[in-house]
């Protein structure tokens, strides 16, 4: 009889332990979502909605060099960080599959809602070539 309360205490134990383990799992994956979306945040709306296709003229009348610009490269480099890290740390690729489906679709809302917020300044062609060829980079990381 004492052996099966052992037994049972023992799987309770495991099971008590497998919860708090998916718990801490399931903590580590959202921050490291919410890292990554906090790093991409402020380069999204430059890298891919305003990309000038001459060299920038600021308030001031000072020119800016295309190369000061935000470009998807600083997305996709960030992008590129965050999987050579996953790999390197063995995550399963399911789970790393996962993880960049959640980020892309974190960066279509960011597109999408910036595109509506901007509706008058990037309703253009001259925009719209600019914006397809951003996301099209993207695409091809």
């Amino acid at each position: 009889m004492t052996i099966l309360i052992d037994s049972h205490m023992s799987d309770l134990g495991l099971a008590i332990f497998l919860d708090e383990l998916q718990s801490i799992i399931l903590r580590v994956y959202e921050n490291q979502v919410k890292l990554v979306f906090d790093r991409i945040y402020p380069l999204i709306s430059p890298a891919i909605l305003h990309q000038p296709p001459t060299i920038v003229t600021g308030e001031s009348g000072i020119k800016i060099p295309r190369e000061c610009l935000k470009k998807p490269e600083d997305v996709t480099d960030i992008l590129s960080d965050t999987l050579r890290m996953l790999q390197d740390h063995r995550i399963y690729p399911n789970v790393i599959r996962q993880f960049f489906v959640q980020i892309f679709f974190g960066m279509d809302a960011m597109i999408f809602n910036g595109l509506t917020e901007e509706r008058a300044h990037l309703c253009r062609a001259e925009s719209a070539y600019q914006i397809k060829f951003a996301v099209a980079r993207l695409l091809s990381w």
